[in-house]
């Protein structure tokens, strides 16, 4: 539960109700309960918390996912990056441009994007399959990409590029061992990439112990 103020709660509402159609009916639940004064730890109200500033950072679950970012991928202002599963808006690329001066526009995919008015972002109305063309990007990132794994990960190992993905059990049917287990498998696949100078890691976040699902982050090894 967050306490944000009467302001960003009607400007996030407002958005909402202008952009009603696009949200799913689990959605318009979430949102009753923000105009109850209840907001539940969820995907949908993160994004919006991070695009509306309505939450300080410390407390913001998205903001220590953009530190690892950060930490994990240096001089990410110089990357070209890539944001899967972006969500109604790509709050993670919003971080990246807010807090760093970036020397190429960040593309966001998902056909769920809400257009919103975001410097340094490329919004793009469309969903990522294996087949997506990322010879163009050097990092690759995704915060809850549901059931896309499978395809992020055979892109990724196709072009062999950076990537930090958080991953969720959501769109499986996966009991929680099963699910354990797959991601143990995801990660023998993706060793490899240790072969060209890669090291991957598996690593958990406050908001990654909440989901109980790992980042799973490929990236060079420093000489």
């Amino acid at each position: 539960m967050f306490d944000i103020s009467e302001e960003k709660r009607e400007e996030i509402l407002n958005f909402y109700k202008s952009n009603q159609n696009k949200f799913t009916f689990e959605d318009e639940r979430i949102m009753d309960m923000l105009e109850e004064h209840k907001e539940p730890i969820c995907i949908t109200l993160l994004q919006l918390y991070t695009y509306f500033d309505a939450l300080d950072q410390n407390m913001n679950k998205y903001y220590e996912f953009y530190q690892y970012l950060c930490a994990k991928h240096p001089h990410i202002e110089k990357r070209k990056i890539l944001e899967v599963a972006s969500g109604y808006v790509p709050a993670i690329s919003y971080l990246i441009t807010k807090n760093n001066h970036m020397e190429q526009e960040i593309t966001a995919m998902d056909p769920l994007n809400i257009p919103v008015q975001m410097t340094g972002v490329k919004q793009v109305n469309d969903s990522f399959s294996r087949k997506t063309n990322i010879q163009d990007y050097n990092l690759l990132i995704s915060h809850c990409p549901c059931g896309l794994l499978d395809e992020i990960f055979s892109a990724v190992l196709r072009e062999k590029i950076e990537f930090s993905i958080q991953t969720c059990q959501c769109g499986t049917d996966l009991t929680n061992k099963e699910w354990h287990y797959y991601i143990d498998l995801i990660i023998d696949r993706l060793k490899e990439l240790e072969d060209d100078g890669f090291v991957i890691e598996k690593e958990y976040l406050n908001l990654s112990d909440i989901m109980r699902s790992p980042i799973i982050t490929a990236r060079k090894r420093s000489l």
